[in-house]
């Protein structure tokens, strides 16, 4: 997903800002920060579903469910049988 490259992009400028000695990191990153912007806010800038009340809180109450669910049928119906798939 673009928000997963987005964040370790973030990370890898957040720690070169910290550990550079060059005295122009903004002259130099500028445009990776743009891009990791880009990667954060694009996937929600380009849903328009994303900011949808009733989706998001119909999603958020199935994703909870599926999280506290111990029991089920398959990786459908439950984190635990999903781990024990994959796993």
């Amino acid at each position: 997903s673009h928000i997963y490259l987005g964040f370790e992009l973030m990370m890898a400028l957040i720690l070169l800002a910290i550990y550079t000695e060059s005295s122009q990191y903004g002259g130099l990153t500028w445009s990776l920060w743009m891009a990791t912007v880009a990667f954060l806010l694009g996937p929600f800038w380009f849903n328009p579903v994303t900011f949808e009340w009733n989706k998001l809180s119909e999603d958020y109450t199935r994703w909870i469910q599926w999280m506290t669910e111990t029991s089920g049928n398959g990786s459908e119906q439950s984190w635990v049988s999903w781990w024990k798939e994959e796993n």
